[in-house]
């Protein structure tokens, strides 16, 4: 279950790319609008320039650059893995913020 205040979203949809020889984590999230997509995808790239919470360490020791866009009600994030090594496809079930959803069910507002 997400933390208390955040809104349901469809997902996380999980994938693996390879841009410019480096390694990128793709994170999609459908809400139940455009706008709150937009807020959501704010809110999720500010988490990743803190700590892990609930993983140890911080979300920049995993990711060295996230960009997030948003098409209509889907946010996607955009993490480049610091290192192939990375823990973060393993760290996805864990910690309570940066993925953290819960089936779309209502009103998110």
């Amino acid at each position: 279950m997400p933390p208390a205040g955040s809104p349901p979203h469809q997902g996380p949809g999980l994938g693996l790319q390879e841009k410019s020889g480096a390694p990128h984590l793709l994170v999609t999230m459908r809400f139940s609008s455009a706008q709150t997509a937009q807020t959501q995808a704010a809110v999720r790239t500010r988490l990743t320039a803190g700590e892990a919470v609930g993983q140890g360490g911080t979300f920049a020791e995993r990711f060295s650059r996230v960009d997030a866009e948003v098409d209509g009600d889907v946010a996607l994030l955009d993490l480049r893995l610091a290192s192939i090594n990375t823990q973060a496809l393993s760290d996805l079930g864990e910690g309570p913020l940066l993925f953290a959803w819960c089936g779309l069910a209502g009103d998110d507002t």
